[in-house]
């Protein structure tokens, strides 16, 4: 058995298992809780090798993301990416190599110089794959992986840290307390608040919901990227990588092609204009060697061979750029202080956040590569900062504290289950999908914001008589009223921000203003309901750059 601390870690992604092998590697207790399967799209990963700087890749992060990334922890991130590179390399991960035997890469739109290094069109599946099986060889006693277990909110001890979290099964309806020194959320954003997205089912945000109304702070909620490169589908929506552009794939928009560039400013591009994607015109051995799960994939779902027939394309929600606020511990030259209990801690002492459910990394708009890595480094950067925060709070929540969480969940729970109202919650989520993407999808207007926040809470008003007849009915009652929830913040951080940056653009107001703007979008739960607020954030790059494509 374990003699260390006890972690929970909620989610499966990658920097839930990054931050779990860290923990377990430490001698530590983890129980890694996660409701549905999780399998990361990602396909390029960023590292600075030969011929690159972390400093260039840094600057490029902070750039792409119109200046609202964290200077501290983008730099951080970039210093550590080669060594988190040859990590999963040494974990086995089947990164392609060039002739000689070095790691193969590629240049994204975005960067320079090519960093991005890959395992064929699954590297994220690859990655998730290499870190679980080093959870395998865990010492018995030391990790738990519990799937179909829901995230419901928080234990707190005496001092309102976080003390462990009350969980639901989502079959059986079981609920349980898993009780923890601290505890990471590492799951996806609120992608679902679109109706359909590339992220699956489980993307609903309801977890990061949850710490909102128990008191951590959501940043930048208006912050959501459209992939340019999206292909519908009657359930979900299904995504071609951009980095098929730097394999030599052409994108034809009305008959022209079109050169790879930003994702924001190439989504908008293509919603207004008949786009088709040719993936035949890569070489054929990159495109067998590279892109043969995608091949496969395409043509069971669809009947169509990619090598012979182009691809319709249009922009669909991808994922959430935003996620709750974490400190940062920084140096008075703005370095990051990596050993510090505050790394990746929500403004709730002892609830971390990492990967898509903390904010910090990408700001308005993502660098082509960076998710995964920015999932792999939160991760690990999350846990250490666990360990430092165990070591100075090693108490636990007093035993009636959590007999009444229990309780306090078990009777929501049961008032969902019991709900009869006339309301269905998958039509009233198919109403907020639709709304969402037309107010407050690719361009927005004030005049349509002020709308839509209006229909958004009479959506949460109807929330409250939803129709539930069985638990699978009843879980999806629990995430809709969260997701309600982030579909009104997501609307009023898109009001509030009176300028376009990144992915938020407003064609009447077309342009950055960095002397008002270059903010971070924070969002409290007050009394009378989410109150926006904005904080300037530290870059480290002064002056800043022009907006560059």
């Amino acid at each position: 058995m374990a003699s260390g601390f006890r972690f929970v870690v909620v989610g499966e992604g990658p920097a839930a298992l990054m931050a779990s092998v860290h923990l377990v590697r430490a001698g530590h207790h983890v129980d890694l809780l996660s409701a549905d399967r999780e399998v990361s799209t990602d396909v390029s990963l960023n590292a600075t090798l030969d011929g690159d700087s972390a400093s260039l890749h840094a600057q490029e992060t902070l750039r792409a993301g119109d200046l609202l990334g964290s200077g501290p922890l983008v730099l951080a991130m970039a210093e550590a990416a080669p060594a988190l590179v040859h990590l999963l390399d040494r974990m086995g991960v089947p990164f392609h190599r060039t002739a000689e035997g070095r790691l193969q890469r590629r240049q994204l739109a975005g960067s320079s110089v090519a960093r991005s290094v890959f395992a064929g069109s699954a590297t994220g599946f690859q990655v998730q794959r290499a870190l679980a099986q080093q959870l395998l060889g865990a010492e018995p006693g030391t990790f738990r992986q519990l799937e179909g277990w829901e995230y419901l909110g928080l234990i707190r001890d005496e001092n309102g840290a976080a003390s462990g979290v009350v969980a639901v099964h989502v079959w059986t309806q079981a609920i349980e307390v898993f009780d923890a020194d601290a505890v990471l959320l590492a799951t996806t954003g609120p992608s679902q608040i679109y109706g359909k997205s590339t992220q699956g089912l489980h993307a609903t945000g309801a977890a990061l919901a949850s710490a909102l109304v128990e008191g951590a702070t959501y940043a930048n909620p208006e912050m959501m990227q459209f992939h340019p490169l999206g292909v519908p589908g009657p359930d979900g929506h299904r995504f071609i990588s951009e980095a098929a552009l730097a394999d030599g794939a052409q994108l034809m928009i009305d008959g022209q092609r079109v050169m790879p560039e930003r994702l924001d400013d190439l989504a908008r591009k293509v919603s207004s204009h008949d786009a088709v994607l040719h993936l035949g015109s890569i070489a054929r051995p990159t495109l067998d060697a590279r892109w043969e799960l995608l091949l496969r994939t395409h043509e069971k779902l669809t009947g169509q061979d990619l090598r012979r027939h182009p691809c319709k394309v249009v922009p669909v929600p991808h994922v959430s750029l935003g996620g709750l606020q974490v400190g940062v511990a920084s140096d008075k030259n703005g370095k990051l202080v990596e050993e510090s209990a505050r790394n990746q801690q929500t403004t709730v002492a002892g609830l971390y956040a990492a990967g898509d459910a903390g904010a910090g990394y990408h700001g308005a708009n993502m660098l082509g590569g960076n998710r995964l890595l920015a999932s792999l480094f939160s991760g690990q950067l999350a846990a250490r900062a666990m360990m430092f925060h165990a070591q100075a709070r090693p108490q636990r929540a007093p035993a009636t504290d959590v007999v009444d969480a229990t309780r306090r969940w078990r009777d929501r729970m049961r008032a969902l289950a019991d709900m009869k109202g006339a309301e269905s919650p998958r039509k009233l989520h198919d109403e907020l999908g639709a709304l969402m993407t037309r107010a407050c999808g690719l361009n927005r207007d004030d005049a349509q914001l002020d709308e839509a926040l209006t229909v958004v809470r009479a959506l949460k008003e109807r929330g409250k008589a939803l129709g539930v007849s069985d638990p699978t009915t009843t879980l999806l009652a629990h995430r809709l009223q969260h997701m309600l929830t982030l579909a009104e913040i997501t609307v009023m951080g898109a009001r509030a921000r009176a300028e376009s940056r990144g992915v938020h653009h407003k064609p009447t107001l077309p342009n950055r203003n960095d002397t008002a703007w270059e903010k971070v979008t924070l969002v409290r739960l007050g009394a009378e309901g989410p109150e926006v607020t904005h904080e300037a954030v530290e870059t480290g790059m002064n002056p800043p750059p022009e907006r560059i494509p």
